[in-house]
């Protein structure tokens, strides 16, 4: 189990953090503003949820990504790189599929884990 942990150290880790920050931000600017009403506060609640959503469908993304993409070893990826500062357009195809794949993965799994209304 530790080991798991420190492998997702940052999807476990920062997961806790951001939505205390973003709680601490509500409410600093929810008093600022004159108050927190009933709305804000249902949002505020709900706010954790909808953050480990879109952690999940982050992780979710990078463990796809990573399952399909193509392993290079070092010389192979320094070659890549390489061609890709020379602009040719074989790698920077490939830089952009990996890109798009990226996105598209990421977008679906955002849309999958979207909160229900």
């Amino acid at each position: 189990m530790i080991k798991l942990i420190q492998r997702f150290a940052e999807f476990v880790g920062w997961l806790p953090l951001q939505a205390a920050l973003a709680i601490a931000a509500v409410v600093v600017l929810g008093g600022m503003s004159g108050g927190l009403g009933p709305d804000l506060l249902a949002w505020l609640a709900e706010l954790p949820v909808m953050l480990a959503y879109g952690f999940a469908a982050l992780g979710l993304s990078y463990l796809a990504w990573r399952r399909w993409r193509m392993e290079l070893d070092a010389t192979a990826k320094h070659e890549l790189w390489r061609r890709l500062m020379l602009g040719e357009r074989g790698a920077v195809t490939v830089y952009l599929t990996n890109a798009v794949f990226w996105i598209a993965v990421l977008w679906l799994a955002l849309w999958f884990f979207r909160p229900a209304r």
